[in-house]
């Protein structure tokens, strides 16, 4: 069997640089589990900014967001040391929801 060699090891970009799993459902967010992530800002209703431990070298990296069941996840914002990931109901109206999932991808 003929492999690329390329597809035997990941590539710098594939690989996650940080990721996060968080509560947005209490009156102070609670960061369950993380990998390069400083902080956790609640801005207010269904809006929260993930600070990095350690900075992208640029702020075009990739972010795939997933959270509880009856709400919808978008990141909004990125910058070379934070994202902002907004959380919104059914009905589009800016909502908490107990479980938010992040996976951030790019050059570190």
């Amino acid at each position: 069997m003929n492999r690329d060699i390329l597809s035997l090891q990941p590539i710098k970009q594939e690989i996650a640089k940080a990721w996060i799993n968080y509560d947005g459902n209490t009156g102070t967010s609670v960061i369950r589990n993380s990998f390069n992530v400083q902080s956790l800002t609640d801005n207010g209703t269904g809006n929260f900014t993930v600070t990095f431990a350690r900075a992208f070298s640029s702020a075009n990296y990739t972010v795939a967001t997933a959270c509880s069941a009856g709400s919808r996840v978008c990141h909004e914002a990125n910058t070379t040391s934070s994202a902002t990931i907004v959380t919104r109901d059914a009905s589009a109206v800016a909502a908490n929801a107990a479980t938010v999932c992040a996976v951030f991808t790019g050059l570190g």
